[in-house]
């Protein structure tokens, strides 16, 4: 192997610097003799080399570093990097496929984990088979054991151009322990600061075997993690504020159309305030909701729309930490043949399984179904076709008679049709996870290299191949859709058979032509609220109640009363098990290099590097029954008979999942490319770099050519200057391009959302606008194109060797990223304008309005018309009259957006991803270091800090206003969006390290700081808030500081056969930093502080023990 003799200054500079890199006092302190620096691969070039002179800014982990931590996996090291900003690396958050809380990711920049390159020993892995919420990819570090782990080289600028797509933001390249020797057994064992019998165990063990002639190394690694579920209340932020509510039972009543309701449910004080307020209609709340012990609405419950549903605290069956097992075998073995002919491999098996518990109930997502009350609860002409079994002669059947509907007045329910949304027991049983996480991770390398002699040049080659494989399946308890509306009305239940038919024609029906659009509204794609064939059983069958059917009581009655109690065999059937997520992602890639000397110049040898690479890579997903088939044919509209059935659409059986997180796929990719390097010291003390990399996709997103140069440049002995450019791509995920993204909820300012916009009093723009919460779909993106980067650095590194000033270390590197053609979901405000568009058409022409009122479910003549300014002339301009006069909203329908007509709360929107976001983003980032030694011990202090100065972004549709409205384009030192477009940007993180080491004995403090930053959801906050948020928003997120502590003792024991063990004690976040508080105007949720950015675990003690043989 080739060996490069330094000059002895140059070999201390090599040993500062290595330093510096891995922020590694102690283990470079005190050498009086300075090994020779052997040149290996370092990340960021394919030419041997020494960080030395290195052009390109790396950042190195080693081990020593992570064993300064306190990291008990490699998350832990990634959380702490200043660099990686906006990861899903936290301790519970779940993506749209439920894996992000089992997994670790790094996001350089926060330019997207698509922007960060993963390698384990410089070869490609696969991604984790998920996505985030945003569609992107990543691959799991959590999978790789830490014991196993040298190093972690970070290269922090573009890096296209040697490695291909995915490495615009940056490189990470995890480096294996293929060469240790010995036996080391590990235990480690931490918990959260007085929480009982919680822990996180971590037992591993290494061993390493090297032949006698040194050509033969064979490692092998084992790693066990175990963690125990730790409840909400263990956060340290935990309050009075922290509480979790959860609807328990919210009734929405139609008591129209002859139907008598039960007045026990109108809610007159929160009726009485919404009217005070200026809003109108009834509230209604289930009558025994306060004498359970449960609360009517929310702390976050406005006056003039108020939350007049059933709560109930969820505090206690909320988690910080869900349970969680990972095992991990790796073993690494080569053999050299000779110096021409060398073999290498790497096998790799990871198996996860994260148990998340919650209250052990399901909810029914939406408004729930349509309940009908017996027949006989009305003899209304219209209102009497909504009746249980109100047509069973169609099928043949006699009218029922029915005494046990939970529905009916006489049993204690509204005794009007009502929709019902519920959880599916109460007491809530708690303790209980119907959702599991499984993820396993096979990966293999193999490959040749050597060196060899050509045209008398050193030459070297490098050929291997490497598979990997994710797998992730998870379970979860979800409701059938068509059993809850089925079980609604009397039909439920394994043993039930309805008598009735699913196709007896409803529009044949006034009442069902009338309130139809309302139950039968199709919220998104294949998700109506209620289907058609379920009300067509209710209303022509026979059996509701009886005969093995069953009807499900979703009102409190079902507590109070047993004979109206839910039975487990009901529930059971509602709810089965079902596989979410089935996904399967597969990686092959050969690498073929050639490396080697070219000729002299004046700085020393020229360098080159030339390489082909091949990749395969396959997704694959497998759906369930309930999504697919699902039911393909369900009816969407009648022809002129009276069971005659004239369009039909898909609808999702899966009430909670629908068919957004796991659809059936198989996708493939293949790649192929050719690269080059060359390095060329045309200079004494100058390295220059210089490489390409073309790269085919073929088909759409056709081919790239990537170029990067790269200068570093020696003035005097300790002082290095350096700057690069390259231009980095990436192509756009499979999954992007054929199925389109996850479903997630959002916020914004709505145009349409005030009133006294749609009564045309005001013009539909954003400064009129309100804040709404909905969900948006993504839909396939079969247009998709690469993004590209433009990448600039530069920056010194100075390490004197002589003076006063030996021993100390300065890095600094300025950086700055131009990011094009970004891909990124559509926003609301870009699809809403076609909405508002249309709005503007309507507005104003007077016989455009309809009265409020007839918007309402139930209402009894609906969209009636009227004069706007008829209505002005004879009650007032300002009058409430005039305020309920608003332009029809089925003027301004737009296909892919959802709105309740009543008061046009968004409730979806179908959203496309779009090569539309442009970046840039600078900043710098300053390592400073100083070790010294007396007789007190080795001393060494450090700060690592990293400040943004930007992250523009520009060109997006509908971002014209910014994040959330608030005309805020630049997202360093604000929250972003909540993830919609951005993750939190703290534009000022950073570290200080304190390490003694004297004889057996070392010691580390870090103190750890994160700047203040702006909470851009504030306005939106506020806006949306009662007295009580309004109280507890702020516009600032306080700064953050925690300390770290740790000391380690080596033993040296007495029989060499026992060899020594290293006994560590830590704390981490010692003083228990206070978390700040983001009030986010939600008390469904805990997460009353920035998840991506802060631990909430507070003080955390461990222990741990290293026996070294």
């Amino acid at each position: 192997m080739k060996i490069r003799k330094l000059p002895a200054k140059r070999k201390l500079i090599a040993s500062c610097i290595f330093a510096a890199l891995a922020g590694n006092g102690p283990a470079v302190l005190g050498q009086d003799n300075v090994t020779e620096i052997e040149e290996v691969l370092v990340t960021g070039s394919l030419i041997r080399g020494t960080p030395v002179d290195a052009p390109s800014p790396v950042t190195i982990v080693d081990r020593a570093n992570i064993e300064q931590q306190g990291a008990a996996g490699i998350w832990d090291v990634i959380k702490n990097l200043n660099i990686n900003q906006g990861s899903t690396t936290h301790t519970n958050g779940s993506s749209g496929n439920g894996i992000s809380g089992a997994t670790s990711n790094i996001n350089l920049r926060n330019l997207g984990t698509n922007s960060t390159l993963t390698l384990v020993n410089g070869k490609r892995v696969t991604p984790v088979a998920g996505v985030t919420l945003d569609g992107s990819e990543f691959v799991d570090l959590n999978t790789i054991p830490i014991v196993m782990t040298e190093r972690i080289e970070v290269l922090t600028d573009g890096g296209s151009a040697l490695y291909g797509s995915d490495a615009v933001a940056g490189v990470v390249n995890v480096i294996l322990r293929t060469e240790f020797e010995g036996l080391e057994v590990y235990g480690d064992i931490q918990q959260i600061a007085g929480e009982g019998s919680q822990f996180d165990q971590t037992a591993s063990v290494i061993w390493g075997w090297t032949s006698p002639d040194q050509a033969t190394h064979l490692v092998l690694a084992g790693e066990f993690f175990e963690r125990d579920a730790v409840p909400a209340a263990a956060a340290s932020n935990f309050g009075p504020d922290s509480s979790v509510v959860e609807n328990n039972t919210r009734i929405i009543a139609v008591p129209s159309l002859g139907f008598s309701l039960n007045p026990a449910y109108i809610n007159q004080p929160l009726t009485d305030l919404k009217a005070a307020s200026g809003g109108s209609g009834l509230e209604y709340t289930d009558p025994l909701c306060e004498q359970l012990g449960f609360q009517i609405s929310t702390r976050n419950s406005r006056d003039i729309n108020p939350e007049s549903g059933c709560y109930d605290d969820m505090s206690e069956h909320e988690y910080l930490l869900a349970a969680q097992q990972k095992s991990s075998v790796m073993l690494s073995l080569d053999h050299s043949f000779s110096e021409q002919f060398n073999f290498y491999s790497m096998l790799h098996v990871s198996d996860q399984s994260t148990n998340r518990s919650d209250d052990g109930t399901v909810n029914v997502v939406g408004i729930g179904p349509y309940h009908l009350p017996p027949y006989g609860s009305t003899t209304h002409p219209l209102g009497s076709a909504a009746q249980l079994g109100a047509f069973a002669h169609i099928a043949g059947n006699t009218i029922p008679t029915i005494t046990n509907a939970p529905i009916d007045a006489a049993n204690g329910g509204p005794g009007v049709p009502a929709f019902v949304e519920y959880v599916s027991e109460l007491p809530r049983p708690g303790d209980m996870s119907y959702e599991t996480t499984d993820l396993r991770h096979e990966s293999f390398q193999a490959g040749f290299d050597g060196d060899f002699e050509f045209m008398d040049r050193q030459m070297r080659y490098d050929v291997s191949y490497a598979w990997s494989r994710s797998d992730v399946y998870r379970l979860d308890r979800s409701y059938q859709r068509d059993r809850i509306e089925l079980a609604a009305n009397g039909l439920g239940g394994p043993n039930c058979t309805p008598n009735g038919i699913p196709n007896f024609n409803l529009d044949s029906q006034t009442y069902w032509r009338l309130l139809g659009p309302t139950v039968f509204l199709v919220v998104a794609p294949s998700y109506p609220w209620v289907m058609r064939e379920s009300i067509s059983y209710a209303l022509t069958s026979s059996n509701q109640g009886q005969g093995g059917c069953e009807f499900f009581n979703p009102l409190l009655t079902s507590v109070t009363n047993p004979e109206f109690a839910n039975n487990r065999e009901l529930l059971d059937w509602m709810s089965p098990i079902v596989p979410v997520s089935d996904r399967t992602n597969t990686l092959g890639v050969f690498d073929a290099l050639v490396s080697g000397d070219l000729f002299e110049m004046r700085g020393g040898t020229a360098a080159f590097a030339l390489g082909y690479q091949h990749r395969d890579f396959q997704q694959v997903s497998r759906s369930y029954p309930l999504v697919e088939p699902g039911h393909p044919n369900a009816i969407l509209s009648y022809g002129a008979g009276p069971t005659d059935v004239a369009e039909t659409y898909y609808v999702s059986n899966d009430n909670n999942f629908g068919g957004y997180i796991t659809r059936s796929f198989d996708n493939s990719r293949n790649v192929d490319a050719m690269l080059a390097e060359v390095s060329l010291p045309f200079l004494e003390n100058v390295e220059s770099q210089l490489a390409v990399r073309y790269e085919d996709y073929g088909g759409l997103i056709g081919s790239e050519l990537s170029p990067k140069a790269a200068i570093s440049w020696r003035p005097r002995e300790d002082l290095l200057l350096r700057a690069s450019y390259s231009k980095s791509f990436r192509a756009p995920n499979m999954e992007l391009i054929f199925v389109g993204r996850a479903s997630a909820g959002q916020s914004f300012i709505d145009p349409l959302a005030r009133q006294e916009v749609r009564a045309g009093l005001l013009s539909a723009t954003v400064a009129n606008g309100e804040s709404e919460r909905l969900v948006n779909f993504g839909i396939p993106s079969p247009n998709l194109g690469n993004e590209r980067a433009d990448t600039y650095s530069a920056g010194f590194i100075w390490a004197p060797v002589e003076g006063s000033l030996e021993g100390a270390s300065v890095q600094m590197d300025f950086w700055r990223f131009d990011f094009v053609d970004r891909v990124v979901s559509e926003q609301p405000s870009s699809v809403v304008e076609a909405e508002v568009a249309l709005f503007d058409a309507a507005v104003g022409n007077p016989s455009n309005y309809v009265t409020q009122q007839s918007l309402a479910e139930g209402a009894p003549v609906p969209f009636t018309p009227c004069n706007p300014d008829e209505v002005a002339a004879q009650y007032g301009a300002d009058s409430d009259e005039r305020l309920n006069c608003v332009v029809d909203p089925r003027l301004y329908l737009v296909p892919g957006i959802k709105r309740e007509f009543v008061d046009a709360d968004l409730v979806s929107v179908e959203l496309q991803s779009v090569n539309a976001g442009n970046i840039v983003s600078d900043g710098v980032d300053l390592r400073l270091g100083y070790t010294w030694g007396n007789e007190l011990g080795d001393f060494r202090v450090g700060l690592d800090y990293t400040h943004v100065r930007q992250y523009e972004i520009s060109g997006l549709p509908g971002f014209d206003q910014g994040f959330n409205g608030t005309g805020v384009t630049d997202a360093a030192g604000t929250t972003g969006d909540g993830g919609a477009t951005l993750l939190s940007l703290p534009d000022n993180r950073g570290f200080i390290t304190f390490n003694w080491a004297r004889g057996d004995h070392s010691f580390t403090a870090i103190n750890r700081h994160i700047g203040s930053y702006e909470n851009l959801g504030y306005d939106a906050v506020y806006v949306d808030g009662n007295d009580l948020i309004r109280s507890l928003v702020s516009r600032k997120v306080e700064a953050y500081q925690s300390v770290d502590v740790q000391y380690s003792y080596t033993h040296e024991w007495d029989n060499p056969r026992f060899g020594e063990t290293i006994f560590t004690v830590g704390v981490l976040d010692l003083f228990e930093a206070e978390l700040p508080y983001i009030e986010k105007g939600d008390d469904t949720s805990l997460e009353n502080f920035d998840i991506n950015t802060l631990d909430p675990r507070g003080r955390r003690i461990y222990a741990r023990a290293l026996l070294r043989f």
